[in-house]
């Protein structure tokens, strides 16, 4: 699992929704790939993508791919 939190104003519901769709983007100067494009590494590999609010203020992301099939419950225990 390789987790990613910020601090900053965080993402609206609005924009979670929107977030793996190709092209979408919220700034002008970027392609807007990147996470459809990650979310389907994860995916060739079996895992996953999650965005969410961080409790107090901003966003978590996490990265999760399983070690292998036989560990993925154990995996989904400790997210």
């Amino acid at each position: 699992v390789l987790e990613v939190r910020d601090y900053g104003p965080g993402i609206s519901a609005l924009h979670r929704a929107q977030l793996f769709v190709p092209g979408f983007s919220t700034k002008r100067d970027r392609s807007g790939f990147g996470l459809s494009l990650a979310r389907r590494i994860a995916s060739a590999h079996r895992g996953w993508i999650v965005v969410e609010p961080a409790p107090e203020r901003g966003t978590v992301v996490r990265f999760v791919l399983p070690a292998d099939l036989h560990g993925l419950p154990a995996l989904l225990d400790e997210t």
